[in-house]
Parts: C-alpha cells; structure tokens; sequence
C-alpha cells in the first residue's frame, strides 16, 4: 500500500512539472527582434523612446528651434555654419530650425558705420556653438559685454562737431575720431567705446573754436550700457 501512495505522488509530481514546463514554453517575448534606436526601450513589444526623439523605433529626432535676439544697439551681421548669412536689427530675431542634437555655428559681429560706411567705434564679436533642445525653443541673446558702452550725441549748439574724443588721457582705450555731426538737434549713434569707470567725453568743433566736456560718465558698467551726450 505504501509502494502505491509513493508511485501516486512521484505521478502528480511528474503532471505539475509538465504544466510548468509547458507554461514556461508558451509565454511570448514581444521583445524579440525589436531594435529601439537612440537610447529607446522595448516593452511588450513597443519602443519607449528617450526625450528628444520618436517613432515606432525612436528614430527620428524631434524638431525644435534656435532664437537670436539682438540686444545691441546696432545690427548684428551674423554667418551660421558658413553657409548661411542674415542681419538681425536692433531689437529683432533670427529663428533657426533643426533637429535635436544638430548643432548651430556661428559667428557674428556689430558695429557703427557712418553713411559712407566708414566705421566708428569698436567693432562686438560673438563666436557660438550652440545644440539644438530635445523640444522647444533655445533663446540666445546678443549682448554687448559691459567693457563698451554706446554713444550717441544730439548737438543742438551753434557749432557741428568736428572731432570726438573718448576716453581721454585713460590709457589704452583714448579714442580720438574725426567725424561731422550735424547740428540739428537729431540723435545720432556714434558707436561702442571701451567703458572705464572714468570713461570720459570731448568734442570739439571745427578748428576747436568750440568744445564741450562730459569729465564723468558714470556708467553702470552693465550689459548693453549706453550714454546720450547733448551739446548745447
């Protein structure tokens, strides 16, 4: 009797193991044979992707955008991956579309130019490197450091200026220019000049029969710092 119970046992024992193994058999991997892309993962089947990419393998790169603003007082001439280039005015935007990792180039320039076209004053360079964002908008802005600050000057004297002299007797920065301004009471920008704690201003006249001093500007040595002179 006992010889019975055991071979029923060892029986049952032989039927739960087959059922395991034949479960075990019949489950499915949805994942195989499934490649999802760019850091992408497979469950049952379906490819999750990472941010900044989709598709039902994760291989495509999303869409975004690139803003320029131009902070600066005059126009930023700008040459994107040398093979684009566009002028940004003042206060405007330039808006570049790419893909996500793609990456954006350039270098740009500002300057103040009479019109003729010679030039005043210092000339701002930027050179950037930027990637475009997993979604969205990136936003750079163009922002003339705080070691310049913009002139502009109205004269409504007597006399048109005849010569401009910044920053004088400040070493290494004393600019001293030859350029005619009318005067007719208009505002007229002259350029970036290096700021100086003592950053100083002349203009004299033709011949110097006339000349006006501005011996402190004070400036707040701040981004995109600008000072208007008025000749009376």
């Amino acid at each position: 009797m006992k010889q019975g119970k055991i071979l029923s046992l060892a029986l049952v024992l032989m039927i739960a193991s087959s059922a395991v193994i034949h479960f075990t058999a019949c489950k499915q991997d949805h994942c195989r044979g499934v490649i999802c892309l760019y850091g992408g993962y497979c469950t049952n089947g379906i490819c999750g992707c990472v941010t900044g990419y989709y598709g039902n393998r994760c291989q495509y790169a999303s869409p975004s955008s690139i803003v320029y603003t131009n902070d600066a007082f005059t126009p930023v001439y700008i040459n994107i991956n040398d093979t684009a280039k566009d002028t940004i005015a003042p206060g405007a935007s330039l808006t570049l579309h790419g893909l996500f990792t793609d990456t954006a180039g350039c270098y740009a320039v500002t300057y103040s130019q009479t019109g003729t076209g010679a030039l005043t004053g210092d000339s701002i360079n930027w050179y950037l490197r930027d990637t475009f964002p997993d979604s969205g908008t990136l936003r750079i802005s163009f922002d003339v450091p705080a070691q310049w600050f913009f002139l502009t000057v109205a004269d409504s004297s007597l006399q048109p200026v005849a010569e401009v002299d910044v920053n004088h007797q400040l070493t290494g920065t004393e600019t001293d220019e030859i350029m005619i301004i009318p005067n007719t009471g208009l505002t007229y920008g002259l350029g970036y000049y290096p700021a100086d704690t003592n950053s100083n201003i002349y203009f004299y006249s033709s011949s110097r029969l006339q000349s006006w001093a501005f011996p402190v500007l004070n400036l707040p040595m701040t981004i995109n710092q600008h000072y208007n002179a008025v000749l009376k």
